[in-house]
């Protein structure tokens, strides 16, 4: 008699992890649009930086308080259910942010849609982790973690285009529209997935503590916050800078994106088998360290230059900075036991959408316009960028240590 097949050998993993980086490809770009939509949306609507910067961050702190609610509940379903009923209330929320006619309507748009899009993306990465055995996690995750690139190469510079021609509420409806044809191609192709329900569901105070008490989920915790943080406190702020103070033209952002995107389309899978050569804390490390320089040089950009100069510092820190989150997500991947891994997951996505949300924040409060249309004081972010990205090499080199004792006892 046969042995029976495990669960990664009854899912075809390439289909499942094509359709895991097509569904993130939707929410990323539906994430990605309103920062290079950032001088169209400032002009239009007449607004500040600090009142851009609370509509970027309105997105992931809704992401936030919706991931602390399904962090309770997030393990009581079906993976495969709980991710198609979240991918419809996704696409319901992005065509409200098409059809807005003013900054609020927008905004309740942007509330619902990182509502839904945060609590799936946990469950994306959930499912992955279900799938994928620990030892080809970490290719597994830079296949996923494509979809930032796609996005970048296609989706933002695509989004762009329609939105010079059309309108910026016309690039919300085009995501909706492709996430439409992802929903049916999930709706055949995701698996059941209930393996994690094989425990009676804990208690809310039983879970809290298992999830917020063992030491290495706190440090995983501290470490996603920290990485989000020293990024979202630039990223936000990437186009619009390079057209008010460098003198990019908004119809050249286009090539801002698919310049920093193609790279990355090979730069993750190589961090991914990385992190599993030589340690995901020590790949980490390297990244961050090379990333640092490239935050400061990107802030630091004043006055007209060629085009291919501010590319050239654009996709380093580009290629960089997103080059972390490929040997991060390997080190969190392994923290939770599988009974925890949704909640914990929805947790770690909670703190990273409070991090994004003030990051951006905190960097619309130093940034001032001067009369010109400047942005002021861009430089003292990228510093303090640089000195949370040290707190995170810190923070991730103690969560490696921790793990491997872990895996030794």
């Amino acid at each position: 008699m046969s042995e029976p097949r495990s669960l990664s050998q009854q899912v075809n993993e390439r289909i499942l992890l094509l359709l895991l980086c097509g569904v993130q490809f939707t929410h990323i770009v539906d994430f990605m649009i309103m920062m290079p939509l950032g001088p169209q949306l400032m002009r239009s609507m007449h607004i500040t930086p600090a009142a851009f910067s609370f509509l970027v961050s309105s997105y992931a702190w809704s992401s936030a308080l919706a991931g602390l609610v399904a962090g309770f509940l997030l393990d009581r379903f079906d993976r495969r259910q709980a991710h198609l009923v979240l991918y419809v209330g996704f696409i319901l929320a992005t065509v409200v942010c098409g059809v807005a006619s003013d900054y609020w309507s927008l905004m309740i748009g942007r509330v619902l849609a990182g509502a839904f899009a945060g609590v799936m993306s946990a469950g994306t990465m959930a499912i992955l982790v279900d799938v994928i055995p620990v030892e080809r996690r970490g290719p597994a995750m830079g296949i996923v973690m494509g979809a930032f690139s796609l996005a970048a190469i296609i989706g933002v510079p695509f989004s762009l285009y329609l939105a010079a021609h059309w309108g910026w509420r016309v690039p919300f409806l085009a995501v909706a529209g492709f996430a439409v044809l992802m929903l049916l191609v999930a709706w055949q192709q995701l698996p059941s997935l209930r393996g994690h329900m094989g425990r009676a569901p804990l208690s809310l105070l039983g879970q809290l503590h298992a999830i917020f008490t063992p030491r290495h989920h706190q440090v995983a915790f501290a470490l996603m916050s920290a990485v989000i943080v020293s990024g979202f406190l630039i990223i936000p702020f990437l186009s619009p800078s390079l057209v008010a103070n460098v003198g990019v033209k908004e119809s050249e952002l286009p090539w801002v994106y698919i310049a920093g995107g193609i790279p990355t389309l090979f730069t993750a899978p190589l961090i991914g088998r990385w992190s599993d050569r030589f340690g995901a804390g020590k790949v980490f490390t390297l990244v961050a360290l090379c990333a640092m320089p490239a935050m400061l040089l990107t802030t630091c950009l004043y006055g007209p230059m060629p085009l291919w100069l501010a590319l050239l510092v654009s996709t380093s820190f580009m290629i960089l900075v997103s080059g972390r989150f490929t040997p991060l997500m390997s080190l969190t991947s392994r923290v939770a036991e599988p009974h925890l891994r949704g909640s914990f997951m929805s947790f770690i996505n909670v703190f990273r959408d409070l991090s994004s949300g003030a990051g951006a924040a905190i960097a619309g409060a130093i940034l001032l316009k001067d009369e010109a249309g400047h942005l002021l004081h861009f430089p003292w972010v990228g510093v303090l960028s640089m000195v949370v990205s040290l707190l995170a090499i810190v923070l991730a080199l103690w969560l490696s240590r921790l793990l491997n004792a872990q895996a030794k006892a």
